[in-house]
Formats: structure tokens, C-alpha cells, sequence
């Protein structure tokens, strides 16, 4: 084969790549419980500083309903500038829960994630996309699930029982994922609605969404008291 069919051949196959690698489903917009994203016992390093008792932005996943992970993909470098705007909306809801190094955790969020919907969102609006939901479903969880019995005091919750508490005020089913706390059991970690990649049409989310097993804790961080 010539070098210039090789060549082109080369660059077809690195193009259907990043076609298949941008494809997705739906949007997971995710809310990471901050207490147990410190407390997981696979987490390489200490959170640097005690976390809020409260859930707060992970990211926004583009993705595919067959659970198969999408990105990283190719697309703009993050630009800080484009986001000034709503930068003080991000550095108290979509905070770095580990290093507290904010603005490198958007720029990995934006790498990983956001190029993946680049020709849907840009920078601004796939940021503000994560704030807005935030602001009308996620600040509120801990209410919704405390008014069916559900709060994080370290007890043992059935999945389902969570599951059908939030999805009888939500109206669709979402992800729930758990990772492994310094105790070696299963926690709640993260809370994902799943959205229509219009950004705007809350559905249900698929069942590999979840990764819970059937019982879980939900914890909150307790601060010791000191004496002065």
C-alpha cells in the first residue's frame, strides 16, 4: 500500500474513533454526597480540608444508555474566561471536594466530559447547565429524602426503599452510586438525574446508572467538639 493510502487510512480510522467516542444517550448530571467522598477507603489521599454535610456538583457526563463509558474526547481547550460570569456560583456548588484546587477540577470535568457535547453545549452552558439543575433538584435532596425518613445518620437503608422515597417526588427514576467507607461497607455516594440531550427533559435514568447493592449507609460527617 502506498504511504498516502496508509496516511489516509490512518486518518479515516482516528476519525470514526472520535465520531463513536462523541456519541452519547442522555446527560447524567451528578451530585456527589461530600462526606462520603472523603470517607472513601480507596481514595488516595485525605481530603484536604472537612466537608460540607451536603451534596454538591460533581459533573455532567454525557452518556450512553448501554453504560459504556464516553469520553475523553476531542475538543477546546478550557478557557477560565468563559466562565467568569458564574464563577462564584461554581466555586460553592461545584467545588473540588478533595484538593480544593476548583478551577483545575472544572478544567478535567470540562476534558473528560464536557468536549464530548461541545457541539451542543459550550463551555458557559454546559457549566451553567451542571448550576441550574443543582439549583432546582440537587440543593434539595436532603430534604426530599428526610421527609420520607431518609437522613444521613449512618444507618442502613434498603435501595429500594431510597430509590421509591426520591422518585415519588422527583418522578423518574434516578442513579444512585455507592462507594466503600473506611468501615469496608457500602455508602451512598453520588446521585445522578439523567437528562434528554436537549439539556432540558428530565427521564428516567437506566438501571446501570445504579451501582448500589441492596442495603447502604448514608453518613454524614461529624465534626468532634473541642474544648476551649
Amino acid at each position: 500500500m502506498a504511504k498516502r493510502e496508509i496516511i489516509f487510512v490512518l486518518v479515516l480510522l482516528l476519525f470514526i474513533a472520535s465520531s463513536e467516542q462523541a456519541s452519547f444517550d442522555y446527560y447524567q448530571v451528578v451530585f456527589q454526597w461530600q462526606p462520603a467522598t472523603c470517607n472513601d477507603i480507596t481514595l488516595p489521599t485525605r481530603c484536604v480540608q472537612n466537608p460540607d454535610n451536603r451534596f454538591s456538583i460533581h459533573g455532567v457526563w454525557p452518556s450512553k444508555t448501554s453504560g459504556s463509558r464516553v469520553g475523553p474526547c476531542n475538543g477546546t481547550a478550557f478557557d477560565p474566561a468563559t466562565i467568569v460570569s458564574i464563577r462564584a456560583g461554581l466555586n460553592q456548588n461545584w467545588p473540588d471536594v478533595i484538593r480544593r484546587k476548583n478551577q483545575v477540577f472544572w478544567s478535567d470535568e470540562w476534558r473528560k466530559h464536557g468536549t464530548c457535547s461541545e457541539d451542543l453545549l459550550n463551555q458557559l452552558q454546559y457549566f451553567t447547565f451542571g448550576l441550574n439543575i443543582y439549583h432546582d433538584e440537587g440543593k434539595d435532596i436532603v430534604e426530599k429524602l428526610g421527609k420520607k425518613k431518609i437522613i444521613p445518620n449512618g444507618k442502613k437503608y434498603k435501595k429500594a426503599d431510597v430509590e421509591k422515597a426520591i422518585s415519588s417526588v422527583i418522578g423518574k427514576r434516578l442513579g444512585f452510586r455507592c462507594n466503600i467507607d473506611q468501615s469496608n461497607y457500602h455508602q451512598l455516594h453520588e446521585i445522578s438525574f439523567c437528562y434528554a440531550k436537549d439539556a432540558s427533559t428530565l427521564q428516567d435514568c437506566p438501571s446501570n446508572a445504579t451501582n448500589c447493592p441492596t442495603k447502604f449507609k448514608w453518613s454524614s460527617f461529624k465534626r468532634e467538639h473541642v474544648e476551649l
